[in-house]
């Protein structure tokens, strides 16, 4: 195959630049995800999980006390 005009070369650009702007839109929505699974002090998702987590242990460890409270007296 050659390539004879510059007509021929458009297609094959068309088609390069496409998947080049897919690639670089993958790689953009990685970071972007990526960044919400490291703790930043607040507002990340790993922060609200690390948050309900800490909150969870505490009630357990409420209702455990209550209970044991109760198993105590009765």
């Amino acid at each position: 195959m050659t390539i004879e005009s510059f007509n021929d070369i458009l297609p094959i650009l068309g088609i390069m630049s496409v998947v080049l702007g897919g690639i670089i839109w993958i790689i953009k929505a990685q970071i972007s995800m990526s960044k919400e699974f490291k703790p930043n002090h607040g507002g990340s998702l790993r922060d609200s999980i690390d948050r309900l987590e800490r909150d969870t242990r505490d009630i357990r460890s409420r209702v455990d006390q209550h209970i044991d409270t109760h198993n105590k007296g009765g």
